[in-house]
């Protein structure tokens, strides 16, 4: 179930992801210090679409033997697809597979009806060159993390001297991922985020 798109996103700048996530969780009803877990997160996206009498279907279930990856979007039917054992993982609360779910939504979010192309419509040399955007990645990353844990309350946390390990089991960011979601907010969004000693130890 490959899916044979590749697409060019347009540059967001990391604070509008921000205020897209802040939306997104009002929609879903979060309160600041709620995680969302991927069944939520599904459940609350279909009951969006059903109040809006658009029902479709929001993400499918991919056989492992047909998938490459964790997790896949296809913008053509906007749709994630997410592989079955990752799905299962993710239902159980482990972090990386959980914030799978959350990174195909970014996706989906972020890249919904982009220009795409299907790749055996051109010549190999003509679909290297055609490869995903590499800033789609990093959106859909930020997108997720700021849906899983809003940054106004990963700021308390962190004055709070809560461990890092203990934010990311808790919200479902894996550590690589939540080092780098502090960083941006850091450094692009201008957030003042402290650390105490000891803070950095990412033990998960």
């Amino acid at each position: 179930m490959e899916i044979a798109y590749a697409y060019r996103v347009t540059k967001v700048s990391a604070n509008s992801i921000l205020k897209l996530a802040k939306k997104w969780r009002s929609l879903f009803d979060l309160k600041e210090s709620e995680p969302i877990l991927p069944t939520s997160l599904v459940e609350k996206l279909a009951d969006l679409f059903a109040r809006a009498q658009e029902p479709k279907d929001v993400y499918e279930i991919g056989f492992a033997e047909d998938m490459h990856s964790l997790g896949e979007y296809d913008p053509v039917r906007d749709v994630m697809i997410i592989r079955e054992d990752v799905w299962d993982k993710a239902c159980m609360g482990e972090v990386e597979h959980s914030f799978t779910v959350a990174h195909e939504f970014g996706h989906s979010t972020l890249h919904h009806g982009p220009a795409f192309y299907r790749l055996e419509d051109h010549s190999y040399s003509q679909a290297q060159s055609l490869h995903a955007d590499e800033h789609s990645e990093e959106q859909a990353d930020l997108l997720a993390c700021s849906l899983c844990l809003d940054p106004d309350h990963l700021k308390i946390l962190l004055r709070q001297n809560v461990s890092l390990g203990l934010i990311s089991r808790t919200y479902k960011i894996p550590a690589a991922k939540l080092e780098r979601y502090i960083q941006r907010l850091r450094e692009e969004c201008g957030y003042d985020l402290e650390y105490m000693p000891g803070q950095m130890e990412l033990k998960i």
